[in-house]
């Protein structure tokens, strides 16, 4: 019953102490989102070409 206790404090630990220590972006996750950025603008880019060529033909 002890060991359990501990472990379960461990891993409440872990959950909540997880998510504190990093605060800064560091350089790999401002890439993904420079990445994720880019590849919204594209998507947003194709999309708008497409509806003004329904547009154009119609």
């Amino acid at each position: 019953m002890r060991f359990q206790m501990w472990i379960a404090i461990a891993i409440v630990a872990a959950v909540f102490g997880g998510g504190v220590g990093c605060k800064e972006e560091g350089p790999a996750e401002k890439l993904g989102r420079q990445l994720d950025d880019a590849a919204q603008n594209a998507g947003d880019a194709i999309e708008n070409a497409t509806e003004e060529a329904k547009k154009k033909r119609e």
